[in-house]
């Protein structure tokens, strides 16, 4: 073949390559845009909390000047969490939270329920502190927490690992939070067998994570979490790895001692279910 005539071949075949190349890439453009459009929608629905309640005669829920409960308000003057116009991103181009906005009033147990992979717990990590908000202002009682370190913002955490340390006995775990916090040894001992006597585990405190059963280690870790006496609690999917019938337990034992306390709670989960 002419060399001439190889070369036309050739650029009619690069033409022909181009163009595939570039139908497939507007075809990957659209996945991603249409998966990126899903996630949104979904973190919007999302960010539609609701207070998680198992027995509302039990709790006063604010109500409008009609008379009718409302749940949690984005534009509350006596909001105790604030998320406003957050944003979050891991890779600077596709927002995981976009454009988050929520009013947590103090006292209430606030649920935010969806599928893997929404948001839920980046919104959580990003309250806790683990996790820096790309844009927008998170508050805390009326103040900005966006710079404050984890340990400065006076939170406790409920891990769905439990996250106890394997090597600590039970009283050693509770203790570790106060420590950090420089209280002394009696102060310490005291708040220790209150937690533990909220979760009824005082006769557990110098057994070690592995002896006790998975609902043990669950009440342990709520106890660690309310040990310092926080005015928020955070929980990330914490009865994820209970049965169904401990879970549901547990999920009772957790709405009604945080109502009881009047501890503000946001509790992230994947099961729809009422507390």
């Amino acid at each position: 073949m002419p060399y001439f005539a190889f070369l036309w071949v050739y650029h009619w075949i690069k033409i022909g390559e181009n163009r595939h190349r570039s139908v497939a890439n507007r075809h990957r453009v659209g996945q991603m845009a249409a998966r990126l459009s899903l996630r949104n929608a979904g973190l919007r629905i999302q960010a539609q909390v609701w207070l998680h309640l198992k027995q509302t005669s039990r709790v006063n829920l604010p109500t409008d000047n009609t008379g009718s409960r409302f749940l949690a308000d984005s534009a509350s003057n006596d909001a105790f969490v604030e998320f406003d116009r957050v944003q979050k991103s891991y890779d600077g181009e596709t927002l995981v939270v976009k454009d988050l906005n929520l009013s947590l009033p103090k006292g209430e147990f606030l649920t935010m329920l969806g599928p893997s992979g929404s948001g839920k717990t980046t919104c959580l990590m990003m309250l806790a502190g683990f996790e820096t908000a790309t844009h927008g202002d998170i508050r805390l009682g009326g103040t900005s927490i966006n710079n404050i370190p984890p340990h400065k913002r006076g939170i406790g955490m409920v891990f769905q690992n439990y996250a106890l340390f394997p090597h600590m006995t039970i009283a050693e775990n509770l203790s570790f939070p106060l420590e950090v916090r420089k209280m002394g040894k009696t102060e310490r001992e005291e708040k220790i067998m209150r937690a533990l006597d909220m979760v009824e585990m005082g006769a557990f405190g110098g057994r070690r994570p592995a002896q006790l059963s998975g609902g043990q280690q669950q009440r342990i870790a709520l106890a660690r979490a309310l040990v310092f006496e926080p005015e928020l609690v955070l929980m990330d999917e914490p009865l994820g790895a209970l049965d169904k019938q401990l879970r549901e337990k547990m999920q009772f034992e957790i709405t009604n001692l945080a109502h009881n306390l009047g501890i503000t709670t946001v509790y992230v989960t994947t099961t729809r279910q009422r507390h």
